[in-house]
């Protein structure tokens, strides 16, 4: 029995004015978000634009757990969990490729439709009378327990039932929309890699670092201060619009000198103190 096993004890580890440490650190909570919320959150896997032919795959996780985003043959994208259901091998260990027609195990040749079906298993007369055929292992690789190609964003859930997309996002939604609406075309597309960062913490850190606008003026002060000081150099208005290298610039400069934050040396976060 867990020290975090009942949702009252999970509860308590937040309060209106401090979070518990055992949030950032304890194994054991953890592997309850693994299991409760990353399984049942709608999560980003990729863009359509990433696997734009048929056989066509990108590798990443949800969670703890590997997926693949595949082009099928009949055009619909799949997001199926990196794994052959015989040993449990990772089917693919590329970042993205093109598989061809089928998936192949690595380690015992099984493979795979691009949908996950099960195509051919070597030394099939070994497995008669096994009941292999009864079983998932039989039926092939698992797919994820929803899908959802959002205007190109393709968004996977692992739990076989749960809330639904819309539901999910709600008006948030908007935020797509904008910005796939201001594309001349109507619809996004990734070009080039994807820049990655690795960042080797708990998974909250990085969201509260994004999302906390007060750090920039001191861990950010060489870059987001000369941005400041070139910008009042040129002596423009209030109302001019912005120059279009100020417009690129880091957004932590951008959000100093458009919220005049720096002067008053505070500007709205969301961090709270840790027990």
């Amino acid at each position: 029995m867990g020290r975090y096993d009942s949702p009252a004890a999970l509860a308590a580890l937040v309060q209106p004015h401090q979070v518990h440490r055992d949030i950032y650190t304890d194994p054991e909570v953890f592997q309850q978000e693994m299991k409760h919320l990353f399984a049942n959150a709608w999560v980003f896997v990729g863009h359509e634009s990433q696997t734009p032919n048929k056989g066509d795959y990108f590798s990443t996780h949800i969670g703890t757990q590997p997926v693949i985003q595949v082009r099928h043959s009949t055009g619909d994208i799949h997001v199926l969990l990196n794994r052959c259901p015989h040993k449990g091998t990772k089917i693919v260990i590329d970042r993205q490729g093109n598989t061809g027609k089928f998936f192949r195990c690595p380690y015992h040749a099984w493979s795979f439709k691009t949908d996950g079906c099960l195509l051919a298993i070597p030394l099939k007369k070994g497995y008669q009378n096994t009941g292999l055929e009864e079983t998932d292992s039989g039926k092939g690789m698992r797919s994820v327990g929803d899908v959802k190609n959002y205007r190109g964003f393709i968004f996977a859930r692992l739990a076989e039932e749960g809330m639904s997309f819309e539901e999910f996002f709600g008006e948030s939604l908007s935020s797509l929309d904008n910005m796939v609406d201001r594309s001349p075309a109507g619809r996004l597309e990734v070009v080039g890699p994807p820049l990655r960062y690795m960042h080797h913490c708990n998974w909250k850190m990085l969201v509260e670092n994004q999302t906390d606008t007060c750090h920039p003026m001191v861990a950010h002060e060489s870059s987001a201060g000369t941005a400041v000081k070139l910008y009042e150099e040129l002596g423009l208005p209030e109302d001019a619009p912005k120059p279009p290298r100020w417009r690129s610039s880091p957004p932590s400069c951008r959000l100093t000198i458009s919220s005049k934050a720096w002067a008053s040396a505070h500007g709205p976060t969301g961090m709270g103190t840790l027990a």
